[in-house]
């Protein structure tokens, strides 16, 4: 659980923060600190809607937030959002890397949804 700047917790799927972005190099020990993760991912579920993954991805980038993945699993597409309001969508085909923020990190979108 991360508390956003704003107040409000949010669970991403997966976080991903970087060492040297972390106070004294760790993660708090308290249950939902207030930090930025620099990689948020979302795995849509059939409960999710288009106006609470648009929210969910503001407030990430509001608190700092480098990069959003969307993962949906019914279409198995990813989108890769660099600001609140511009993403790629990325296909089975397609790669997802990641170089500036996670180097060597190379997958074929299809693997993620072959699980």
């Amino acid at each position: 659980m991360i508390r956003m700047l704003m107040g409000n917790v949010r669970m991403p799927d997966i976080a991903f923060f970087r060492r040297e972005d972390l106070q004294g190099g760790e993660l708090p020990k308290e249950p939902a600190p207030q930090l930025t993760p620099a990689l948020a991912v979302e795995v849509l579920s059939e409960s999710n809607t288009e106006d609470e993954m648009r929210i969910k991805v503001r407030e990430y980038f509001q608190n700092k937030v480098r990069l959003v993945w969307i993962l949906d699993p019914s279409s198995q597409t990813v989108r890769v959002y660099d600001a609140p309001a511009r993403f790629r969508q990325l296909t089975r085909e397609d790669t997802l890397d990641c170089p500036g923020l996670l180097p060597g990190f190379s997958v074929c979108v299809g693997e993620l949804f072959d699980i």
